[in-house]
């Protein structure tokens, strides 16, 4: 899985058709709500209540090679769109290309990159993550760009970290020092430039959750909250314990159920005294984490990217102020 599935678009987009075919045919809600998820063994019925609604396949045609930026061009940025961020979460890399172009950024996409390798290295695997690390070199250095950008969090620690995870490779690792000190988390990025404050209102209650692989893996604990603060009508609520773990911890929720459950149970309790509108969070596998936690408990409380906030009020400034409705199914 680790070696040929993940690094190959097509093959992941294959696998995910099943998925696509549960929920286009309304499987899924059948399950869900006459209990049959039930006579499933655990592990696969907490791995079926983390499934998200996968969004349209027709949001990729929006992720096109170069996307100019709106305006004057003040920057040029590659965009890592990850190998399960593409299929699960393929609207939160559109919203990130989006915002960046609001902000005079020139987005490239190359079609060539391949999966990180941080679920390799947390796996073990780590000589397919140091392969992987080689060919996302190879192909960001073929573009010229002021950063590479990252929207996942735990790709992103790795990224950084590619410098480490090749030293010694006498062809590689100066060329994996020089890729990883361009790579630059979203909100880090957002925040090192002048932000277009031009944004329409998003009325809402947010808690922001410290995925840890973006507070303890980069030290970027402001920055979200500071892009958050500066959307018209967000209004930011404490989490007790924000920076705790949710419990899915790149593959830990997979490999130590009980524990993670556990962590997730501490995390919900924090986020229903919150009572926010939306939980906002920088990593795909908190996210899932949070919305499987929150839909046991019966809450209908959004959980987003801070990037798709950013995105609404973007949005809402050209649609006479209000923000539109989610139309990523």
């Amino acid at each position: 899985v680790f070696k040929t599935l993940f690094p190959s678009a097509g093959k992941l987009s294959l696998a995910f058709l099943p998925l696509r075919i549960y929920q286009s045919l309304g499987i899924q809600k059948l399950v869900r709500k006459s209990g049959l998820a039930n006579v499933l063994p655990k592990q696969l019925r907490d791995m079926e209540s983390m499934m998200p609604r996968l969004p349209r396949r027709s949001l990729k045609g929006k992720l096109k090679p170069v996307i100019p930026a709106r305006g004057e061009r003040k920057y040029r940025v590659g965009l890592i769109t990850g190998c399960v961020m593409n299929e699960m979460f393929t609207h939160i890399n559109v919203a990130t290309v989006n915002v960046l172009t609001e902000n005079g950024c020139e987005v490239v996409i190359p079609e060539m990159q391949t999966c990180c390798g941080a679920l390799q290295v947390h796996s073990g695997e780590r000589e397919t993550a140091e392969m992987l690390a080689r060919k996302n070199i190879e192909v960001f250095e073929t573009i010229d760009v002021d950063a590479v950008i990252i929207n996942s969090a735990g790709c992103g620690a790795l990224l950084k970290e590619y410098g480490e995870l090749l030293e010694g490779d006498p062809i590689y690792q100066g060329r994996a020092q020089t890729f990883s000190n361009k790579v630059k988390d979203i909100h880090e990025f957002l925040t090192e430039i002048p932000i277009n404050e031009n944004m329409g209102e998003c009325n809402a209650q947010v808690a922001y959750h410290d995925a840890c692989h973006l507070a303890h893996g980069q030290q970027i604990r402001e920055q979200p909250r500071s892009l958050l603060g500066r959307i018209p009508g967000v209004e930011l609520v404490e989490l007790e314990e924000s920076d705790w773990c949710c419990g899915s911890a790149g593959i830990y929720n997979i490999t130590h159920p009980e524990m993670a459950d556990r962590l997730l149970n501490r995390k919900i309790k924090h986020v229903k005294k919150a009572n926010p509108d939306i939980v906002a969070t920088g990593n795909p596998g908190c996210l899932l984490q949070i919305q499987n936690g929150l839909r046991r408990e019966g809450k209908e409380i959004e959980v987003l990217h801070p990037v798709e906030l950013l995105d609404r009020a973007y949005h809402a400034v050209k649609k006479n102020h209000r923000a539109p409705s989610p139309t990523m199914y």
